[in-house]
């Protein structure tokens, strides 16, 4: 019996957990072209009062990632300047789509 509890237990938390991948793009003032944005801090923060609930830093490609986050809505504040909302599914994965920064 506590196998069985032990293995729904398991299976619950990980349902209700989802994996966030997005990227942050930005204008080359020079060439105008959109390229990646590296080493932006990205943070996840609570709508209703800007609490930072986790923070990542983008790689040298402009993508970051998010693990284990609950269903909900959000704001992603990056480097600290802007607050985008984010709305993440009840699902396994959610790819956000491209910011421009």
């Amino acid at each position: 019996v506590w196998l069985l509890l032990f293995i729904l237990t398991g299976i619950f938390q990980v349902s209700w957990a989802t994996e966030l991948r997005g990227r942050i793009d930005t204008r080359n003032p020079y060439t105008g072209y959109f390229q990646p944005l590296p080493g932006a801090q990205v943070t996840i923060v609570n709508p209703f009062n800007g609490a930072p609930l986790s923070t990542t830093y983008t790689g040298y490609d402009g993508f970051y990632y998010f693990s284990n986050v609950p269903p909900g809505q959000y704001g992603l504040v990056i480097n600290g300047m802007r607050n985008f909302p984010l709305g993440v599914p009840p699902m396994p994965a959610y790819d956000i789509p491209p910011i421009l920064f």
